[in-house]
């Protein structure tokens, strides 16, 4: 079975009658398959780079997250309209052997 990373974006919760920007999560499967090298240089560090490119096209008004998983979900950084932390947490993700 092939594995998957996933960039789910999210509109902001509640009636949209609360001026701000969006939500979203970066969600990224680091379990043992994401080391295959089918796509370069492997399918963990393409995830990265692509939920980074995400990271770079929201504004400083737009809040995010990052959730790591394998056989277990962690949030790696909780909602923060901080795009550093964001690719910071992103880029420390390292794969497992699960």
């Amino acid at each position: 079975m092939k594995s998957t990373w996933v960039v789910l974006l999210l509109p902001p919760a509640g009636d949209g009658s609360v001026a701000g920007g969006g939500h979203y999560i970066i969600v990224i499967d680091n379990s043992a398959s994401m080391s295959a090298t089918d796509v370069a240089p492997n399918r963990l560090d393409w995830a990265k780079a692509e939920a980074i490119k995400e990271i770079d096209a929201k504004t400083d008004s737009d809040t995010g997250m990052v959730i790591v998983f394998n056989d277990v979900a962690e949030i790696r950084q909780s909602y923060t309209t901080n795009r550093a932390e964001l690719k910071r947490a992103v880029e420390n993700i390292r794969p497992t052997s699960r």
